[in-house]
């Protein structure tokens, strides 16, 4: 039996590697949220307040997506038409206020919106950001549309993702667990499965999936993504990321995906998106208390030795090596080892791809999946 497994070992490649062109000994880590949302929609912040808050807390490329609305440039904060909450404060702050009459007569007055302060312009190249225009399109399954100042009232998925991509944009699916439940058997049915498969390949634009949305509210998505690889890999990757989606600041801060690249502008950081170049870090994983983004993994680098066949990743966690039992390699939704060195030749259970998951003290990073041809 030794011989048909050597050969087997030996056929073994990768094929897809979205890290092949990193050179990380120079290569810029990149913090972003690319689904956030402020007053100009159903957020509690102003859109100056929100640049304000990722700024400070390190990150360099952020995407405003509010609900159907482009909220763009930054540079324009100031002059814009206010809209959603915003909107609703000014129309509040002009009513009369409650008589004493009405009061005593018991009559119902509406509760009054919170008035927004004037918005302020961002000046996103003083403050060493890359802007990234978006909007989420929420009369279907929702969505992030990139690069393009984009508005819809589409109430068909389909049909928006077309228009995305004849405008020249990305997108990237929004939290999917919203709109699909595990059957009796507690597993995700297949007919959800293929959906999104058929989505996938169907619209080559549609790079992602948020597989983490605000502090993991769709615990599954995670497992979808693991289904929809074991099937379309490695002809059609699907890239993972983490967003914070976030409406109110408890939410900021929590999930974030970390774009490698040599230069930051929209030229890099759309090749990125289009070959996975981008590693996930989430607190989310950790109960409350243990949670802190310091804590959370940062890959310094992955190495694919083609002759030995072995990919191995080195990570820090809180400034310290990350002990070697905390790396994790994921194939068809299972782990099949544990170690920072793969040896993807000899070891069990490997279907057409795997990813690998790092736990640290405060979080856990996630890298994007290798394509794997037997």
């Amino acid at each position: 039996l030794a011989l048909p497994l050597v050969l087997l070992g030996a056929g073994m490649s990768v094929v897809v590697n979205p890290y092949a062109d990193v050179d990380w000994e120079t290569v810029g880590q990149h913090q972003a949220n690319l689904h956030t949302h402020t007053t100009q929609s159903d957020g509690w912040l102003p859109p100056n307040q929100v640049v304000d808050e990722y700024h400070a807390r390190g990150y360099t490329i952020l995407a405003i997506t509010d609900h159907n609305l482009c909220t763009w440039p930054w540079t324009g904060f100031g002059t814009m038409d206010r809209r959603g909450r915003a909107a609703q404060g000014d129309r509040d702050a002009k009513r009369p206020a409650p008589t004493e009459d009405a009061e005593r007569e018991g009559r119902r007055q509406r509760e009054r919106a919170p008035q927004i302060p004037d918005y302020e312009n961002r000046d996103p190249g003083a403050l060493g950001m890359l802007p990234v225009s978006g909007n989420e399109p929420s009369m279907h399954h929702h969505m992030g549309a990139y690069f393009i100042q984009y508005e819809t009232l589409s109430s068909k998925l389909e049909q928006t993702l077309s228009e995305v991509g004849e405008a020249g944009g990305l997108a990237m699916l929004f939290h999917p667990g919203r709109y699909w439940e595990k059957d009796e058997n507690g597993n995700i049915p297949e007919e959800t499965v293929s959906n999104y498969i058929q989505l996938f390949r169907e619209f080559d634009h549609l790079f992602g999936v948020e597989v983490i949305n605000q502090g993991m509210r769709y615990k599954h998505d995670i497992e979808l993504w693991d289904k929809i690889l074991a099937v379309v890999m490695p002809d059609r990757p699907v890239w993972g990321y983490a967003n914070d989606d976030m409406h109110a600041i408890g939410a900021l801060g929590r999930d974030s995906s970390m774009f490698l690249l040599d230069t930051l502008d929209e030229k890099h950081l759309r090749e990125a998106m289009l070959k996975g170049r981008s590693y996930i870090r989430s607190v989310s994983t950790h109960d409350r208390d243990d949670r802190d983004m310091a804590g959370t993994p940062v890959i310094k680098s992955i190495r694919h030795d083609e002759a030995a066949g072995t990919i191995t990743i080195t990570a820090i966690s809180a400034g310290e090596p990350l002990p070697e039992d905390q790396y994790r390699w994921i194939s068809k939704g299972e782990v099949v080892h544990t170690g920072p060195t793969l040896d993807y030749k000899n070891t069990e259970g490997l279907g057409n791809y795997v990813r690998a998951e790092m736990r640290g003290k405060g979080g856990t990073a996630f890298t994007n999946p290798f394509g794997l041809s037997h």
